[in-house]
């Protein structure tokens, strides 16, 4: 990701880490399988099957099956009605309240912390996104995101419920830390309202890794 070069942006801040996305206690396998299936949602914006996430990945089909399996298990992984990919590690080809504008064409996020690490880890595209803290469209340029002050609650709880089912739903843009924290307190759901600016980095890092396989 290009670094923000206009000191008043204050892309990063390396000492933020409230989501443990458990990448680190992934297989070889599993890792190199879910970025399989992620790039071809991503070039291809069609649904991956079991077999060309196979020949990408160099894996046998029978454990493509199992780790894709698994992922769907924990929430982190959707599948269409003919068992093939439509939504993994946070891209999605069918549509959420999350629209990412991206040079290959239009993908979704199940969450606004997806959209962001996304955006942002391929250096290029724009968000737009609605939902309870109301209606934003975010540009993205040089490392940073557009509105400056943008917010997202990031709730407590990653990995303990479904990803798709339980944690994302809850994890929005919002105009400000205030107004996130009282959405969440309104609504008994435990988190933080977090600025963009703080998270990008970390983000961005986590689905380059991916991307990367």
């Amino acid at each position: 990701m290009t670094r923000c070069d206009d000191p008043a942006c204050r892309c990063s801040l390396p000492e933020w880490g409230a989501v443990d996305f458990g990448d680190d206690r992934l297989d070889t396998t599993q890792r190199k399988v879910r970025s399989a299936a992620f790039l071809e949602l991503l070039r291809a914006g069609h649904p991956a099957s079991n077999e060309t996430i196979a020949r990408n990945s160099g894996s046998p089909i029978r454990l493509v099956r199992e780790v894709l399996a698994q992922f769907a298990e924990r929430g982190s992984a959707q599948f269409d009605g003919k068992d093939r990919i439509v939504g993994i590690a946070g891209i999605s080809i069918e549509p959420t309240r999350h629209t990412l504008d991206l040079p290959p064409g239009k993908r979704w996020t199940w969450c606004a912390l997806d959209a962001v690490g996304i955006v942002g880890a391929l250096g290029s595209g724009t968000i737009t996104s609605t939902g309870p803290g109301g209606d934003f469209a975010i540009g993205y340029h040089k490392g940073c995101f557009d509105p400056a002050d943008l917010v997202i609650f990031i709730a407590d709880g990653y990995g303990i419920t479904s990803s798709i089912g339980g944690w994302c739903p809850l994890v929005d843009f919002f105009p400000s830390i205030q107004a996130a924290e009282d959405w969440g307190r309104e609504r008994g759901v435990e988190g933080r309202g977090v600025p963009v600016r703080h998270v990008a980095s970390i983000a961005a890092e986590r689905w380059r890794t991916i991307i990367e396989g």
